[in-house]
């Protein structure tokens, strides 16, 4: 319909996801599916929606512009509140005040504008746990303790290198204290 009305090359198209895919169940849609043993499979990586392992919270993105955007991979970690801004920018909004969007325009390097991005805290929290990630590497706080991943070498997130690193466990367990500072867990009224 975009090529057929002449939209298509000013149009970006942008296929994501939120989570990881579910472990297997029940089917939670109305319809007529049936259950599922397996639903999805996040292999190589740990996890599956809901909790903060890789397999939780990373996903694959597309980005098609023609004329815009050329084909390529982009391996840089971005964040789902990323699209917020970027979007904006790229409609020209400016907003008059600072609105305090968790995410950051990410077009340089979407486009490749930017060729690499600076490390960035990219901070993710669930009902019992929180995460941060800094570059390679990841912390995860839950109930049963701290665990630290260099996900680069080890993005299955097989070997907990916490006990051996305890200066980037102070170092991101400090940001991730700080990110969490920010957060505002209190509901809208219902009407």
């Amino acid at each position: 319909a975009l090529e057929e009305t002449g939209q298509r090359r000013d149009t970006l198209i942008v296929f994501t996801s939120d989570n990881g895919g579910l472990p297997g169940g029940k089917n939670p849609y109305v319809g007529t599916v049936a259950d599922s043993p397996v639903l999805s499979s996040n292999l190589p990586l740990r996890g599956y929606k809901n909790t903060l392992y890789e397999g939780g919270v990373r996903v694959s993105a597309l980005a098609n512009w023609p004329g815009r955007l050329a084909p390529r991979r982009l391996t840089a970690p971005l964040h789902a509140a990323d699209w917020m801004p970027t979007l904006s920018a790229l409609v020209g909004h400016r907003p008059q005040q600072d609105l305090k969007w968790d995410g950051h325009n990410a077009w340089p390097i979407i486009s490749g504008i930017e060729k690499d991005t600076a490390d960035r805290a990219i901070y993710t929290k669930s009902r019992r746990a929180s995460a941060l990630r800094l570059g390679d590497w990841k912390l995860i706080q839950q109930q049963k303790g701290i665990e630290l991943y260099h996900i680069s070498d080890d993005e299955g997130e097989t070997k907990n290198l916490a006990a051996e690193n305890p200066q980037i466990v102070r170092q991101l367990l400090d940001l991730l204290e700080a990110e969490a500072e920010k957060d505002n867990d209190a509901l809208p009224d219902s009407e």
